[in-house]
């Protein structure tokens, strides 16, 4: 997609088809392409589009044996938008799923990070994460939650301050349209590549790299060349 097609890096979320072998296919609900190795294959009808519905991002939010709305919201906040999640308190038994209380359904259980304390953090994450509960931690599609056939998943999701969804395609819109996702992809790769934390100093250095991502059509290859191109990644900086 980027390095062959040399395509925009926002079609890594809005991609129409995606790259499977048969196994792949039939575990994702597409087509067979009668290929072992690979081969590209339309979503269709499918609710599938782009990366957000790959079972390998959909993996990142694997926890208590199901999905975690949490961490899956947690993952686009801080890993898509760049946007920091505080951790949870000491106190917080994190290693154990919310209780029932009026349900067993998992929209019910999690109503309890919607109050008190944890409102505040959690209302900025699990909303994203049940806008793709129709997928299961291995990114198969699902319309129940795992062992409670009678709790049926509706997919309505929200990311606070962008707007409401449903599913990984109307999520990559609103990420896409929210005019953080260059800026976070830059940050990103520009901690990998350096190998370390932005500073202040850092600042304009990251708006020049963004700005130039935008012009070039967001290409990502030429994203690569301009920051290991530029003076902070070949002169390394004696710190204090």
């Amino acid at each position: 997609m980027l390095f062959e097609r040399h395509g925009d890096y926002f079609d890594l979320f809005n991609a129409t088809e995606t790259f499977v072998n048969d196994m792949l296919a039939t575990h994702y609900g597409l087509p067979a392409p009668g290929s072992a190795t690979g081969a590209w294959v339309p979503y269709g009808s499918s609710p599938r589009r782009g990366i957000l519905s790959h079972g390998t991002l959909l993996a990142a939010g694997a926890k208590f044996d199901d999905t975690s709305p949490t961490l899956r919201g947690v993952f686009v906040r801080n890993r898509l938008l760049c946007q920091t999640i505080a951790p949870p308190p000491p106190t917080v038994a994190v290693d154990q799923p919310p209780a029932a209380t009026t349900s067993n359904c998992k929209v019910d259980r999690y109503a309890a990070h919607r109050s008190g304390g944890c409102a505040e953090c959690h209302s900025k994450t699990d909303p994203i994460g049940f806008g793709l509960e129709n997928y299961d931690r291995t990114g198969a599609y699902r319309t129940a939650d795992k062992d409670n056939p009678q709790c049926t998943i509706s997919g309505d999701g929200e990311v606070a301050g962008l707007g409401t969804f449903n599913g990984p395609a109307e999520l990559a819109e609103l990420i896409a349209g929210s005019g953080n996702l260059e800026s976070c992809l830059v940050t990103q790769l520009y901690r990998m590549a350096l190998g370390r934390r932005e500073s202040d100093g850092d600042a304009s250095t990251l708006a020049k790299l963004t700005d130039g991502f935008k012009q070039n059509g967001r290409a990502f290859d030429k994203l690569l060349v301009e920051v290991i191109a530029d003076p902070a990644f070949i002169h390394r900086q004696l710190e204090p």
